[in-house]
């Protein structure tokens, strides 16, 4: 640990400062992840495995459905198994960056890699990290796929990634309905929470991160940045999603002591880094005052259940500005009225990149922006779209004021996010909930749209919708378990109906939204 680490984690409150018994006994649980061997499995093909994932049906942009299925074949090449003297215990999906595998990377990759599912158990992409968390809780952003050593780049400051294992484990529960693996998985995300309290928390109660840490390396933000916008939401976030996890095996205290956890951190994020004067969320200087400077980092907030409605209505105000987040290309990771920011998009300095743009919808979609975290998609898919007609291609990041590829090519990787994941959920309006034996659909698209082979729990599921013909549309449903299925139709209530085996057709009052 570096000198000035040392200096802060001795400045911070100890452990016992504010956590129960039970959360630290929690914590200190035995870690099951590193007692287990890891057996030896064959990693899934494309070739074999398309014709078992979800198939999309989209009409009026079969450019979209061009693009899903090159992300998955770009995803399949990425698939590996661990090398014998790694310390890994699971198959995983891998960036394929570089000789090492990197902690949000994994967590965004999961987002659309579960629903390769069960021809691939993405999750356990996960199971490598908690089996190299350190005794005291640390877990390393970056670790060597071949010796399974951390990768301490720049120096131990620069190690810790944001904290998304407890929101990708929740979204992963959401589909496939497994809760079982929560009591070996909780330990290990309170021990981390415990080490970023100790380590990454200002005396003034919020959090910090470096540029690499972050991942946004060289995003303009500002020099002298003290508490760190993002951060704090992310484990404000992180709390939120700790104490759902708990609640659902029934450890009550736990899932109170989190849920405090995220109200007390919502409170200072609130008091401190939103600026009710221009309606953004800033970082701070040392000083306590805000940076100023836009970036989309100022939208964790709203994923983090943090914003008020009022304070999510200015945000998307910001959004909706063409003169700062909504460029040809949206969201660019710098609003374009900002110093430095590049209209090519190079790096984080103006890119539009996945991991934000996954995080700006899914805190959209979670306020009750349906449609406009549709729309952001589909801009978004557009762009990809067009890219990959010209580059053959997915790339690392894209250009905000025109359509154009940055970075690392073939990346998928977390750029597997938007024609996947926010595809399905967002664009066709469908949200597989296994945890609820249940299904909605909002279908937005004009014409014929929807999805077979989805897979729900143990249910494959199929949803079409015919095209819209005067106000109404034939949809059919087809499920080989049973399922309830609820349609969102643009008209009226939504409406619920329970499959059993076999297909279901019914009319319905319908209309579509703009995209």
């Amino acid at each position: 640990m570096s000198l000035t680490l040392l200096a802060l984690s001795l400045a911070l409150p100890s452990m016992s400062d504010g956590f129960p018994p039970s959360v630290s006994a929690l914590a200190n649980l035995p870690n099951v992840f590193q007692q287990r061997v890891y057996s030896p499995t064959p990693v899934p093909t494309f070739e074999k495995s398309r014709g078992q994932l979800p198939e999309p049906v989209v009409d009026d942009h079969r450019d979209w459905e061009d693009l899903y299925w090159k992300a998955w074949e770009l995803a399949f090449q990425h698939l590996m198994q661990p090398r014998p003297q790694s310390g890994f215990v699971s198959n995983f999906i891998d960036p394929a960056f570089n000789g090492n595998t990197f902690q949000w990377d994994s967590c965004f990759m999961v987002m659309y890699a579960h629903y390769a599912e069960p021809e691939f158990h993405a999750i356990g992409t996960l199971d490598n990290f908690y089996a190299k968390q350190h005794s005291d809780g640390y877990i390393c952003r970056e670790i060597v796929r071949e010796t399974g050593e951390d990768f301490l780049f720049g120096g131990m400051e620069n190690t810790i990634n944001p904290p998304l294992f407890s929101w990708v484990e929740w979204e992963n529960y959401l589909l496939t309905g497994d809760r079982s693996r929560f009591r070996d998985v909780l330990p290990r995300l309170v021990k981390y929470y415990e080490w970023l309290r100790l380590n990454r928390r200002r005396p003034n109660g919020l959090y910090w991160n470096t540029g690499l840490g972050a991942g946004e390396d060289d995003l303009v933000r500002n020099d002298s940045t003290y508490s760190w916008v993002d951060m704090t939401a992310q484990q404000a976030a992180n709390a939120y999603y700790i104490a759902r996890i708990a609640g659902q095996i029934g450890k009550r205290d736990i899932e109170r002591f989190f849920e405090s956890e995220n109200r007390a951190l919502s409170k200072l994020v609130t008091t401190s880094m939103w600026d009710p004067k221009t309606g953004f969320y800033y970082d701070l200087k040392r000083d306590g005052t805000p940076t100023g400077i836009k970036t989309v980092l100022g939208f964790w907030p709203i994923l983090a259940h943090i914003a008020s409605r009022d304070q999510t209505t200015a945000l998307i105000a910001h959004l909706r500005n063409p003169n700062e987040f909504w460029r040809t290309n949206v969201v660019p990771a710098l609003s374009a009225d900002e110093r430095g920011y590049t209209p090519d998009g190079q790096y984080w300095n103006g890119a539009v990149w996945a991991p934000t743009n996954f995080m700006v919808v899914k805190g959209l979609e979670s306020y009750g922006y349906a449609d406009l975290a549709a729309k952001v998609t589909s801009v978004y898919l557009a762009q990809m779209s067009r890219v990959l007609k010209e580059s053959g291609t997915i790339w690392e990041n894209y250009a905000p004021d025109r359509p154009a590829g940055h970075g690392a090519r073939d990346m998928v990787g977390w750029s597997g996010d938007g024609p996947i994941a926010l595809l399905i959920e967002n664009i066709l309006g469908i949200r597989g909930l296994a945890s609820e034996q249940c299904v909605y659909w909002r279908p937005r698209l004009a014409g014929r749209n929807g999805i077979r082979n989805l897979k729900v729990g143990k249910a494959s599921v199929s949803l079409v919708a015919s095209p819209l013909d005067q106000g109404s549309r034939e949809i059919t449903m087809t499920s080989d378990k049973p399922i309830s299925v609820v349609i969102d139709t643009g008209v009226g209530r939504p409406i619920q109906f329970r499959l059993h085996s076999g297909t279901t057709r019914k009319t319905v009052q319908a209309v579509s939204a703009e995209l």
